[in-house]
């Protein structure tokens, strides 16, 4: 089984090391290497992209991000706090199941968020933004149903 194993490893190095690395010469490079890609080679029905608009589209996103981050923040806080009042107490289970889901739904949006490069425009943000808001107006209203007492709002 050993000789077996020495004859493959054998087989392999021999292919590996015989096999040439220069292209074959009457291969032909592709046709994208052939020419570069400039403006008179480009698609001419794609539109010129205008960089002031990235821009103002980069700023804009960057502005909604810094706001995501912020509900992030306090999403951590609540679910922080929840936690501490929780620590040792003895729930019912249907309540201790609903407590937990909805701790699991909100650490869940922070264990891996999405960074600033993942969104393309506000709508993404903002639409992360309303799950986190979400989330953490769930946790609010779980702890003061629980009469847990609410965690701070910031």
């Amino acid at each position: 089984m050993i000789a077996a194993s020495g004859v493959m490893v054998a087989a392999a190095a021999a292919l590996f090391f015989t096999r040439g690395s220069k292209p074959r010469g009457d291969a032909e490079p592709p046709a994208a290497a052939a020419q570069p890609l400039t403006p008179a080679t480009a698609d001419p029905e794609t539109p010129a992209r205008d960089p002031g608009a990235d821009d103002a589209r980069r700023t804009a996103v960057s502005a909604a991000y810094d706001e995501l981050q912020a509900s992030r923040k306090a999403l951590q806080q609540s679910l922080g706090d929840l936690k501490s009042q929780l620590w040792g107490r003895e729930l019912p289970a249907e309540q201790a199941r609903s407590i937990s889901r909805d701790m699991m739904t909100a650490q869940h949006l922070l264990k891996d968020p999405p960074m600033l490069g993942a969104f393309f425009d506000v709508g993404g943000v903002r639409a992360e933004k309303d799950k986190v808001d979400a989330a953490l107006a769930r946790l609010r209203e779980t702890a003061r149903a629980n009469g847990l007492g609410a965690p701070a709002e910031k």
